[in-house]
C-alpha cells in the first residue's frame, strides 16, 4: 500500500533527523569538554553565572517546576566561568528532568570564609538516584535514561569541569524524594580589577 510506505518514511526520516541532533549534540559537549572555549582565569560572579544559566534552561522548559534561588553573598572567585557555567547548566537540567511537570527545584549559593570555598547545591524532589547508581552517576556514557533520551555525557562534563578549578562534587539522594548536587569551588581572593 502507498500510503502506508509513505507514511513509514516520513517516520524513518524524522527518527534520522533526530538521530542526527542527538550527535550533534554529543559532538558539541564533547568539544567543550575536550577544548573548553577560554583558556584563562577570570574573576567570576558565581551568581551572575547562574542567573544566566536558569534563563537559558527557563527559554527552552516549559513547564510547571517551581524554581528557588536562594542567593548568598559571594566574593569574586578566580575561575573559568564557563565551565563552572556548562558544569551547573548540565545539573539543573538533569534536575529538571528528575521531577514531575509540576516538580520544585532549589538553588543555593554562599562562602565558607572560614574553609576558603563557594558552595553551589542545587536540590530537586524529583525520583532520586538508586543507591547503585550513585558511583557511577559521574562515568562518561552511564544514563538510565531510555535508549535515545540521554548522552550520559552532562555530569560526566560537569564533573570534569568543576575538578578543572579545583573543585569537588558531591551527590546526596533518596529514592523518591529527590536529590542534592553539592559543589565546592575554592577561592583564592580575586584581584582588583
Amino acid at each position: 500500500d502507498e500510503s502506508n510506505a509513505l507514511n513509514i518514511a516520513k517516520e524513518i526520516i524524522k527518527e534520522s533527523i533526530e538521530g542526527t541532533e542527538r550527535v550533534k549534540n554529543i559532538v558539541l559537549a564533547l568539544k567543550d569538554f575536550v577544548r573548553p572555549r577560554e583558556n584563562e582565569l577570570v574573576n567570576t560572579d558565581i551568581n551572575n553565572g547562574i542567573e544566566t544559566m536558569l534563563n537559558i534552561i527557563l527559554s527552552n522548559y516549559k513547564n510547571n517546576t517551581k524554581i528557588t534561588k536562594n542567593f548568598g553573598d559571594l566574593p569574586l572567585i578566580k575561575c573559568y566561568p564557563q565551565q563552572i557555567n556548562q558544569a551547573v547548566k548540565n545539573i539543573i537540567m538533569n534536575a529538571v528532568q528528575a521531577v514531575d511537570a509540576d516538580g520544585e527545584i532549589d538553588i543555593s549559593t554562599m562562602a565558607d570564609n572560614e574553609n576558603g570555598y563557594v558552595k553551589i547545591r542545587i536540590t530537586d524532589n524529583g525520583i532520586g538516584i538508586a543507591p547503585k547508581n550513585i558511583s557511577q552517576i559521574f562515568d562518561p556514557f552511564f544514563t538510565t535514561r531510555e535508549v535515545g533520551q540521554g548522552t550520559g555525557l552532562g555530569l560526566h562534563i560537569a564533573y570534569n569541569f568543576i575538578k578543572m578549578n579545583n573543585g569537588n562534587i558531591n551527590v546526596e539522594s533518596t529514592i523518591g524524594k529527590g536529590s542534592s548536587f553539592i559543589i565546592q569551588i575554592p577561592f583564592q581572593p580575586a584581584e582588583s580589577l
